[in-house]
């Protein structure tokens, strides 16, 4: 097995330590595992979204 950055191994240990994290006795963990990926998901679409609108503002600038 490698760990080597951006193959399947390395992302399978990186979601285990998350994973880890689920308590049968607390299933609250278990939806706040789910409920923060798709914040994290959310949160870096709109970074993106703002990047992009810069990128546009930029060739703007670069027309004028």
């Amino acid at each position: 097995m490698t760990d080597e950055y951006g193959s399947v191994e390395y992302y399978a240990n990186l979601f285990a330590d998350i994973i880890c994290d689920v308590q049968a006795d607390s299933p609250v963990i278990t939806e706040n595992i789910i409920a923060g990926f798709k914040l994290a998901v959310q949160q870096i679409l709109r970074y993106h979204e703002k990047q992009a609108e810069e990128y546009v503002r930029l060739t703007t600038l670069i027309d004028d």
